[in-house]
């Protein structure tokens, strides 16, 4: 599945059935706000799946993913449509601190 598609085509699946997936970003294009993920479970590359961003309006805020990282998402049952939900830290990747006061 390494064709690209158009993320103003936005449309649902046929039915609805959603599935948690983890993979590793593949491609990202700031152009249009969007990466390709790397999905193990599936063997598969995503299409161009949207990027979460913070904020997009007035006081936009923006935090590119990069090639390599980890990922969570959802995707239909066909895996054509989906969203990534953010990154996550695991044990080739630990967080930065050990501690939640800073």
């Amino acid at each position: 599945m390494s064709k690209s598609k158009d993320l103003s085509s936005k449309g649902t699946s046929s039915s609805g059935s959603l599935s948690l997936h983890y993979g590793t970003v593949s491609a990202v294009d700031e152009a249009i706000g969007a990466a390709k993920v790397l999905i193990e479970d599936l063997g598969i590359e995503s299409y161009w799946l949207p990027i979460p961003v913070r904020r997009m309006a007035e006081d936009q805020h923006v935090d590119w993913l990069d090639v390599g990282d980890r990922v969570s998402l959802l995707l239909d049952e066909k895996g054509e449509q989906g969203a990534i939900l953010g990154c996550y830290y695991d044990q080739s990747n630990p967080p930065p601190i050990a501690t939640k006061d800073k």
